[in-house]
Order: structure tokens, then C-alpha cells, then sequence
């Protein structure tokens, strides 16, 4: 378990799967994730994670956020091994809407810089989120991640990317 002061990354065990699933059908979290779709069905959802997490013995997947002051599972967060290289991962996060503007999502990206950083050795992480994504934007400049490029989607939306590398 990687923990802060608010929130703990747990494991996802299939206790929390009505909480992410509910959270993974309701468009409004899911109008900033890369293929909006927000009709996930329980095994869908259970086939993401079962794909996911084939790293996560060397902490790279997907765990469920737990708020230790709701006591409930909030969200989700992670770190992704996207560029095949083991010194740089990406980081990505989904935050329940009834959550948000309560810095669950500041928290969550700073507590995995610091795991990939000072647990994992990792020598720079990536955060990339769409140009209307401003909140993502505030946070990922918050937790001192720099804008290093920025892209198109297929479908022509325009993203940023954002960096972080650890200093030597």
C-alpha cells in the first residue's frame, strides 16, 4: 500500500469494483479520459485491470484511491510503463466526480512522484491530458511537472504533455 496523509493506493480487490464501476459509467468522469467511453461493463472493467496490472509486483498498475477521510474509494491511479523504458512511466489518474476541487487529485499525483522517484528509482514521469482538461493542467504545474510538447488525438483533440525528472 503507498500512503499519505488523505488518501492510501490500494490494491483493487473485486470489493472495489462497484465503486470504480459506478464511477466508470457516469460520462462526467469520463469526458477526460482518452476514449471517453462510459459504458464499461463489470468484466470490462475486470479485463482493464487484469491487463494493467501485470507489473504491479514492481509497482507499476493500477490502484484503487481511498480517501481516509470518506473511508470510501474515490478514484483510481497509477503508473504505466507506456514508453517501455523502466526510467520513465506515465502517470494517470481518475478522480469520482463528487471528489473533485477537494485536492484528491494534487495529492494522488504527488504521492506518486514520489513513490516512482524515491520507492521505484525512476528517473522521470509523464502526464499527458487533454488541452480542455484544465484542472489536470493546474495539478500536473502544482506538483512541479513541466509542459514539454503537446499533440493531436485521432479525432483531433489536442493534448499536453507534461514532464517531471528526478534530480540527481
Amino acid at each position: 500500500m503507498i500512503e499519505s496523509e488523505r488518501i492510501q493506493l490500494e490494491v483493487i480487490t473485486k470489493d472495489n469494483f462497484p465503486s470504480l464501476h459506478s464511477m466508470y459509467t457516469c460520462q462526467k468522469n469520463m469526458r477526460y479520459i482518452s476514449d471517453g467511453k462510459s459504458d464499461w461493463s463489470i468484466e470490462e472493467l475486470q479485463e482493464k485491470y487484469r491487463k494493467a496490472n501485470v507489473l504491479l509486483n514492481k509497482g507499476i498498475g493500477v490502484y484503487a484511491i481511498r480517501s481516509k477521510i470518506e473511508g470510501e474509494i474515490i478514484g483510481e491511479a497509477g503508473l504505466f510503463n507506456s514508453f517501455n523504458d523502466p526510467n520513465k512511466l506515465e502517470l494517470g489518474y481518475i478522480i469520482d466526480h463528487y471528489f473533485w476541487k477537494e485536492g484528491y487529485g494534487s495529492d494522488v499525483a504527488q504521492l506518486l512522484i514520489h513513490y516512482a522517484f524515491n520507492t521505484l528509482h525512476v528517473k522521470e514521469i509523464i502526464a499527458r491530458m487533454y488541452a480542455r482538461n484544465i484542472a489536470s493542467i493546474k495539478i500536473s504545474e502544482k506538483c512541479g511537472m513541466t509542459k514539454i510538447g503537446e499533440a493531436y488525438t485521432n479525432d483531433n483533440e489536442q493534448y499536453f504533455i507534461y514532464n517531471i525528472k528526478k534530480l540527481e
